[in-house]
Formats: C-alpha cells, sequence, structure tokens
C-alpha cells in the first residue's frame, strides 16, 4: 500500500513533466519577420546601349549603393519538422519570403564607331523577391547563432540613363537567385540582430532595347528579427 501511495505522486509528476515538454516542443515553431539594411555592389556589366537612332558598346560601371530586404519566414526549431539534429549540434530552418529594393548609380560609356566614347548617367533600381531557405545553427555561447541558405525567385530590374541629348528608361523581369551567411546574436527571447552576407545574381537581363550580362550584387548588411 505504502509503494502505491508513493508511486501515484511520482507517475502524476512523470506525466506533467511529459505534458510540459510535449507543449513546449508544440510552441518551439514560430514566425519571424526580419528587416535588413546595408551598403551595396553592383558588379559592371557589358551589353549593348542605344544613343539616338544608333547602338553603340556600352561599359555599366556601378558606384556603391544599398540594399534593404523585408523577410517573413517560419522558424521550425531543433527537433521539429523539416529541421535537422545531430550528437554535435541542431539547425533551426526558416523558410521565408524576401522582398527588397537595390539601388545603385553610376555611369556608362557607351563606343560608337567613329564618334567619340559618350558617357551618360545611370540610375539602377532591382527589386528582389525570393523564397528562401534559412539554416540557423548555434555556437558554444547559445545567444550567438549562425546562418546559411539560399532562395530563388524573380528579379524586376529598372535601368534610367541620361546624357549626351539622349534619355533612356527600361524594365525587366528574370529569374534570379542568392546565397547567404551571417551570425546572429539573441537581444532576448523575441528579439535578435545580425551582421549578413548576400550574393543575388541573374542569368542575364534583356530589356527591350538594351541587352546586358548577367547581373552580380554583393550585400553586407545589419538585420534586425522579431520572433512572435
Amino acid at each position: 500500500m505504502k509503494m502505491r501511495i508513493i508511486s501515484s505522486p511520482l507517475l502524476l509528476l512523470a506525466v506533467c513533466l511529459l505534458c510540459a515538454v510535449t507543449a513546449r516542443a508544440q510552441k518551439s515553431d514560430f514566425p519571424v519577420i526580419q528587416v535588413e539594411a546595408g551598403p551595396s555592389w553592383t558588379m559592371d556589366m557589358d551589353g549593348r546601349l542605344p544613343v539616338g537612332a544608333v547602338a553603340g558598346e556600352v561599359d555599366l560601371n556601378y558606384d556603391t549603393g544599398y540594399r534593404v530586404d523585408v523577410g517573413f519566414g517560419y522558424m521550425l526549431r531543433q527537433g521539429g519538422l523539416f529541421s535537422y539534429k545531430s550528437t554535435a549540434m541542431g539547425l533551426d530552418l526558416a523558410p521565408e519570403i524576401e522582398v527588397g529594393l537595390i539601388y545603385n548609380s553610376g555611369h556608362a560609356e557607351v563606343a560608337i564607331p567613329e564618334t567619340p566614347v559618350l558617357r551618360l548617367g545611370i540610375d539602377a533600381y532591382q527589386v528582389p523577391f525570393l523564397a528562401n531557405l534559412v539554416f540557423r545553427g548555434h555556437f558554444i555561447n547559445e545567444r550567438l547563432t549562425f546562418v546559411f541558405g539560399g532562395g530563388a525567385g524573380g528579379l524586376a530590374s529598372f535601368l534610367e540613363a541620361s546624357g549626351a541629348g539622349s534619355d533612356l528608361s527600361e524594365n525587366d523581369l528574370s529569374f534570379a537567385y542568392q546565397l547567404l551567411a551571417g551570425i546572429q546574436y539573441d537581444l532576448s527571447s523575441n528579439m535578435t540582430v545580425g551582421l549578413g552576407y548576400k550574393f543575388l545574381a541573374t542569368p542575364d537581363l534583356e530589356f527591350d532595347d538594351v541587352d546586358l550580362d548577367g547581373l552580380a550584387n554583393h550585400t553586407v548588411a545589419l538585420s534586425f528579427s522579431w520572433i512572435f
């Protein structure tokens, strides 16, 4: 009889602990909003650009610009659906939808046969909209984590050029992909800051009157994440 009396509270405690662990696991997945901003470098491109009624070879040279992104994802914690866990460490997985704006100014040098080289001012706007898969792993310091991943989607490009009596405005929609990596630090249970790198590229840009090589862009950005 005494064994039954003693074991009943222990059994009840074990059931309570199991329920608590189960409830915690069910609530461990959560939505995340992330905002990123930082300097951006678009690599110079070659192509053909019309000047008046005559087309010429063109070199596009970009200045340092900026990139701003907003992403909405869903963090799947260690041991959760689609997450990976080993004996060494666990990786959280966050499917994410991202939209952003990249701006670079610069100049275009246009070479037309039998005429001096023309110099045009350019403004380039890129709007990436991507679906990313982002992995998040923990260092020895639980507040410090590393992130890496990639994604694919589309890129809306807008190019404006003016000078030497010519004005040009073009737009294009093309396939784009990106790779990303960085580190993050947990300020609290629902706020995170970080520093990251992104590489964004397209196979090519085909405007109505301008045919350019593929775009390659590098960005180093600070990030802030809010966990619901």
